[in-house]
């Protein structure tokens, strides 16, 4: 090497390090922030939540270089308990334990998101490949022919080259920018792992709700069918007092259109049991034929929520740490962007065997053997690097925002579920005590119709009351448990260990 190389090259890295490893970029977050806006620190169950300050913000523990380095040598297996125990509450029912082990097994959207976390898992192999030995092996071979002018007679040679031979690579993660890469693999990974817990949870929620949509419309469907028969008993009971001159025709054209009405009722509430039913086949992975049935009773809650829930609960929350290891891990790719506007070092070695004859390839007269040390510095571009680390810290601030939106709306999820309890209980105690007395109201109100001493219309006004009060009892009985169970998914589980 001339001496001129040799003084050059020093000064190219040199040049190199100020203009790259030295230039202006926006630092990356060293912890992940606290949340921007103040949380409870518990949930009372009259809904007077007290306050914490900024310190005991919600937080997550950050894995340790161990917890990353055990990820990489094993995918953990989700278990699929804490996704069916926090609705065990509600399912007191054999049948419905059953029909969610099949949901989980046989939903598509479910194992769609299996299939995008093994795919994850397998990134983190491919990532963590970089800082390791590569190895290949090649085998050639080549046969040249060669015209060479000599006198009157050309001279003609033929040529035979065969070759085989091993070639091994190792790059030196001086910056650690390789590892940085590995770490954000496995934060990706654990991410798309909380994504797909929460996928099982979402899906268990859906179930159970839709599990009792098809028996709330089931049992409307029979308040309906009752209703409908009640009608025509009464059109029933006017046809022969109008033929014995005891009411007039008004009556009859009431009854018959109140008896319309509730058969065009009673078809819209079947086109809403199939549509259930529907559902609910739709998240078992089964055909939606509509055939579904169930004729299980619709239950009161009637346990209150506990005084006290830790907002802490909700760090458990897997949407909550999926985003938040979504954000560790843009931030460790932004470092990553900084460090490729760096020099990148790469040992190649060679040894191998080349020939004409083959017999000769596996000789050691043969032998042939190199090892290669480069350097590589990037110094123009046209601004590549540079835009990608920007692109990079851009992610980064993306993904921050999006935890503290996903942190703000599991507050919200869980404080308007605990406000909707309360008044849920009471709208539904109020609306069962009127449904008993509209019951009685139909029936003194028909006994006084018949003994002449009310019109036909306020029989049809107290039966419409007594109907709808029931019908509201119904929903309110199942608005109830749908809240509990959105209560559940919002804390991400049960009320905590102590409850």
């Amino acid at each position: 090497m001339s001496r001129l190389a040799l003084v050059l090259l020093p000064l190219l890295i040199l040049s190199s390090l100020v203009m790259n490893g030295c230039s202006h970029s926006p630092a990356p977050t060293e912890q992940s922030p606290a949340l921007k806006f103040t949380p409870p620190s518990q949930w009372q169950s009259d809904n007077q939540a007290t306050i914490a300050d900024s310190s005991q913000a919600h937080d997550t523990e950050t894995p340790s270089s161990h917890d990353l380095s055990s990820a990489l040598d094993l995918a953990p297996a989700l278990d699929l308990a804490p996704a069916l125990q926090a609705w065990l509450f509600t399912v007191p029912d054999p049948q419905l334990k059953r029909l969610i082990t099949e949901a989980l097994r046989n939903n598509f959207q479910l194992n769609a998101s299996a299939a995008l976390l093994d795919s994850a898992y397998a990134r983190t192999i491919s990532s963590g490949a970089a800082r390791k030995l590569q190895a290949s092996h090649s085998v050639d071979a080549s046969r040249s022919r060669q015209t060479i002018p000599s006198g009157p007679q050309a001279i003609t040679r033929n040529s035979t080259s065969l070759g085989f031979g091993v070639d091994i690579a190792w790059q030196p993660d001086i910056w650690r920018k390789l590892k940085k890469q590995q770490q954000a693999s496995v934060l990706d990974y654990q991410s798309s792992q909380q994504t797909h817990q929460f996928a099982q949870l979402s899906l268990v929620s859906d179930l159970i709700k839709a599990w009792y949509q098809v028996i709330e419309a089931s049992l409307l469907q029979d308040l309906s069918e009752q209703r409908l028969s009640n009608l025509r008993d009464n059109l029933d009971i006017l046809n022969q007092g109008y033929q014995a001159g005891l009411n007039g025709p008004l009556d009859i054209y009431l009854a018959q259109a109140d008896l319309q009405q509730e058969k065009a009722r009673l078809a819209n509430q079947a086109i809403v049991s199939v549509a259930a039913s529907h559902q609910l086949q739709l998240l078992l992975g089964q055909y939606p034929s509509g055939t579904l049935t169930v004729t299980n009773p619709l239950p009161l809650l009637s346990e209150p929520i506990p005084a006290g829930i830790p907002a802490q609960l909700l760090a458990r929350r897997p949407d909550i740490v999926a985003a938040l290891r979504q954000l560790q891990a843009d931030e460790l790719n932004a470092k990553v962007a900084h460090l490729r506007r760096l020099p990148a070092f790469r040992l190649t070695s060679q040894i191998g065997t080349r020939s004409e004859e083959f017999k000769d390839l596996f000789s050691s007269d043969f032998l042939i053997s190199s090892l290669f040390a480069s350097l590589v510095t990037p110094l123009l571009d046209g601004g590549t690097l540079k835009a990608e680390e920007q692109i990079a810290y851009n992610l980064v601030k993306a993904s921050e925002f999006n935890y503290q939106s996903t942190a703000l709306n599991a507050f919200r999820e869980v404080e308007f579920a605990l406000t909707q309890d309360q008044f849920l209980k009471q709208q539904h105690a109020a609306t069962q005590q009127s449904a008993i007395q509209f019951q009685q109201a139909q029936q003194l109100a028909f006994e006084q119709y018949q003994a002449g001493l009310v019109n036909y219309i306020t029989v049809l006004e107290s039966q419409r009351r007594a109907f709808d009060a029931s019908r509201s009892e119904i929903q309110l009985r199942n608005q109830i448990i749908q809240n509990r169970i959105n209560l559940h998914l919002a804390l991400g589980g049960d009320f905590g260990p102590n409850h």
